[in-house]
């Protein structure tokens, strides 16, 4: 019974919960359906935001929502709008695409900002080309992000011509895009393979940077008498680029310009730039060079970084001539100027220079370099200067040196002679900071020593000018035989008179300081002069053995027990009976 009364009142209390619970539902609402949880390989991918960007403003990463793989396809897509259907690009993920992309026209018509004709497509931007009482002055220009072949995309261009104005405002090739650095070059990626030929119209001043850098099929340029300068990088990787012409007003070519353009070996009025900065023909064709002996080179990239190499590796090169200067202007040779120019032989520098610099490895690995002409104007001479130059044996270090640094002359193993016309011997006590260096480094800790002496070969002569010269050589480690060497002048008015009894005498006047003098006669047979009497007077009487000979007779100065010799007289024949 105790049992029964507990059973009953748990059903009441079970009745009283309930029936509550079920009078508040509706009578018609369905019963609910169980809860489930959704596996990773059933969920749903959140909607992809809309593009962030356009060709003016690239993709912001706060936008995806850590979405990378959308992130990185927008991204791709924006770096395409940049370089234009020409770019050889891989997006973010890895993806190859393929260069030649018809579609860019599309999306460039789409762009209300953009206009498309004559084969460009530009837009117009305000461009602040300086200040006037202290407020910008800005001006209207058009710029060209890219062009087509032509109006149907199956026909390809082979003569590009870049007008001097589109719209009716002043062109400007904007192409660049965004650079990448790798192994040395720097590469706007931006690519044809269809341009032969591009003509520059009247009317434009600069070349800009990057513009037609990757025209594989290149192969001439065209330029106005308007065009002042060439922008960094303008021509760089153009293969089979072998000819610049016109531009005879062009003063400044800037780095990297036609770096890598291994057939160009024609650029018409070269001579008349006045600077041509680092890099700007790395690797090129060229023969012979006629430069200006006022020209800078050497110099700074488009990221303000030194920029060295200017003629650097150009395999062909076999002389380089520069123009006479001016005693106003100095003329200076950036590091590594013509470094690894193998078939380079002669070097005639300018003789009207205020002065000469030669940096460092200006002609390093030159191993065919035997002559280096007027060296008269040289103040300095960098670290490795000649480093390597096996076939250079001789050359004449001016008077005005103020610095030959301790390696300048590494690896000339035959180097014979080297004529040090200075008198001033702190000369190779000096030494100067060669570079400033930042972080860990105190500034101005590092120091090169002016001695170049000790790097000189063992078989090596040094002529000097006097005596003191020639002690403060030997006391600062040099090697070699050193000599006291003059200039001695040629006697001049040298005669010959043939006497009654057969012999001849010989005069000549006087030269000044003259220690002595040495009567030649020529030997046809051997092609040279042989000695045949020395002697202090101006006189020498010979009873000859020749009925018909050249004679000739030469002047020489002692000086601590060392001959310095003139040059050869006048040729004088004589004639017997």
């Amino acid at each position: 019974m105790k049992h029964f009364v507990y059973l009953l009142l748990c059903l009441l209390l079970c009745a009283c919960v309930l029936v509550p619970a079920a009078a508040q539902a509706a009578p018609d609402d369905p019963e609910p359906a169980p809860a489930t949880v959704q596996t990773a390989d059933t969920a749903q991918p959140e909607p992809r935001p809309p593009l962030s960007f356009s060709p003016y403003d690239w993709p912001h990463w706060e936008d995806y929502n850590d979405d990378y793989t959308a992130y990185a396809d927008d991204y791709s897509a924006w770096t395409r709008s940049q370089y234009g259907r020409y770019h050889n690009w891989s997006t973010m993920n890895g993806e190859e695409v393929p260069a030649y992309d018809p579609a860019f026209r599309a999306f460039y018509a789409d762009d209300p900002n953009l206009t498309i004709a004559e084969h460009f497509v530009y837009r117009i931007v305000d461009v602040l080309t300086g200040y006037q009482n202290n407020a910008p002055v800005w001006k209207k220009m058009a710029y060209v992000i890219d062009f087509f072949d032509s109006d149907e995309a199956e026909k390809a261009c082979t003569t590009l011509r870049i007008p001097a104005k589109l719209g009716g405002y002043p062109v400007k090739i904007a192409m660049f895009r965004t650079s990448d650095y790798a192994d040395g070059y720097i590469d706007s990626r931006y690519t044809n393979n269809t341009v032969k030929k591009i003509i520059f119209e009247k009317g434009l001043t600069t070349v800009d940077p990057f513009a037609f850098s990757n025209f594989t099929a290149l192969q001439s340029v065209v330029l106005p008498d308007t065009v002042k300068s060439i922008g960094v990088h303008a021509f760089q990787g153009c293969s089979k680029l072998k000819k610049v012409t016109g531009g005879v007003h062009v003063k400044m070519i800037d780095s990297s310009a036609f770096d890598g353009c291994i057939k160009l070996s024609n650029f018409e009025y070269l001579e008349k730039a006045k600077e041509i900065h680092g890099a700007a023909f790395r690797g090129c064709a060229f023969k012979t060079l006629t430069l200006s002996g006022m020209v800078a080179l050497g110099g700074v990239d488009e990221d303000n970084y030194w920029i060295d190499h200017t003629f650097g590796n150009c395999k062909k090169l076999q002389k380089v001539t520069f123009l006479p200067g001016s005693k106003k202007k100095a003329m200076t040779f950036g590091d590594g100027a013509f470094i690894g120019c193998t078939a380079l032989k002669t070097v005639i520098l300018p003789t009207k220079s205020k002065e000469i610099r030669i940096g460092d490895r200006t002609f390093e690995s030159c191993t065919a370099l035997k002559t280096v002409q007027n060296t008269g104007k040289v103040v300095s001479i960098g670290r490795m200067a000649f480093n390597a130059c096996k076939s250079l044996t001789a050359i004449t270090l001016p008077a005005k040196l103020q610095q030959a640094d301790f390696d300048a002359f590494r690896n000339c193993k035959n180097l014979k002679t080297v004529t040090l016309l200075s008198k001033d011997k702190t000369l190779f006590d000096k030494d100067y900071e060669p570079y400033i260096y930042y972080g860990n480094e105190p500034e101005g800790a590092f120091r090169v020593s002016g001695n170049f002496l000790p790097m000189l070969p063992k078989t090596c002569t040094l002529l000097v000018v006097n005596k003191t010269m020639k002690d403060a050589v030997k006391a600062h480690g040099f090697k070699g035989t050193v000599k006291i060497h003059v200039n001695v002048s040629a006697p001049q008015n040298f005669t010959s008179r043939v006497n009654r009894n057969g012999t001849v005498t010989f005069l000549w006047d006087p030269v000044k300081k003259a220690s002595g003098y040495r009567l030649y006669i020529f030997d046809a047979k051997t092609d040279r002069w042989v000695a045949l009497k020395t002697t202090t007077k101006t006189a020498v009487t010979i009873n000859p053995t020749v009925l018909r000979a050249g004679y000739a007779v030469r002047a020489y100065r002692v000086i601590d027990g060392d001959k310095s010799w003139s040059g050869y007289s006048d040729y004088a024949k004589v004639k017997l009976g």
